[in-house]
Formats: structure tokens, C-alpha cells, sequence
């Protein structure tokens, strides 16, 4: 909705057209629009940073535990390299709330921006 009404706002000070409510407000809608915006943005980018942060920390610590809980002589024979190797898979799995959310808020703006586009 935010991103709809940005479009709304842009479009109507380029044709010069006047909006169907508080158009003596249009410099200040956009701001607030902008600002929400970019405040919602924030909002949900700090959240998946978190939800990433504590999926690797549990998949590392889990990982670790493992290896932990095993004989020197199987330390040894696991290697050094496929420990990390592992370490750096469970990278890509954390970072699957990042894109899952930036999947979502780009879906969402092209679906408001076509809606846009189809209403006008």
C-alpha cells in the first residue's frame, strides 16, 4: 500500500492532476509515505537479520557439538577441511530468511506497481 500510494503521489505531481483527497497535503503525504516506508524497510531488514544471526548460531553450535562429542582419532580423520566445508554449507541456510523476505516486499511492489499500472 505504501508503494502503491508513492506511485499515486509521483504520477499525480507529473500529470499535474490533482489527488482525490488532501491535495493541498501532497509534499507532506509523500514525505510520510517515504519515511513509513523506509521505516518498514528497516523494520523488517533488522528482523532478518536477527532470524539469520540465530539460525547460524544454532546450526553452528549443533555442528560443533557434534564434533565435540567425537574421538580425537575421528576429529583426525574428518579433517580440518570438510569441517570448515560444513561450517560454510550452513551459511546459505541461513541466509534463507533474507531472501525469502526480499522475495516477498519485491513481489509485493510489482504487484502494486502493475495494479498501478492496469488502474491508470
Amino acid at each position: 500500500m505504501l508503494y502503491s500510494s508513492l506511485l499515486y503521489i509521483i504520477t499525480s505531481a507529473i500529470n499535474e492532476t490533482e489527488l482525490m483527497f488532501f491535495n493541498e497535503y501532497k509534499a507532506a503525504l509523500f514525505l510520510i509515505f517515504v519515511g513509513l516506508s523506509f521505516f518498514s524497510n528497516k523494520l523488517f531488514q533488522s528482523y532478518s537479520i536477527k532470524l539469520t544471526n540465530r539460525i547460524l548460531y544454532r546450526e553452528e553450535l549443533a555442528i560443533i557439538k557434534r564434533l565435540k562429542a567425537c574421538s580425537y582419532n575421528s576429529f583426525e580423520k574428518i579433517g580440518i577441511e570438510k569441517i570448515y566445508t560444513v561450517l560454510g554449507d550452513s551459511r546459505p541456510l541461513g541466509n534463507t530468511p533474507t531472501l525469502l523476505l526480499t522475495f516477498i516486499n519485491s513481489s509485493i511492489i510489482i504487484i502494486c506497481g502493475l495494479g498501478y499500472l492496469f488502474y491508470t
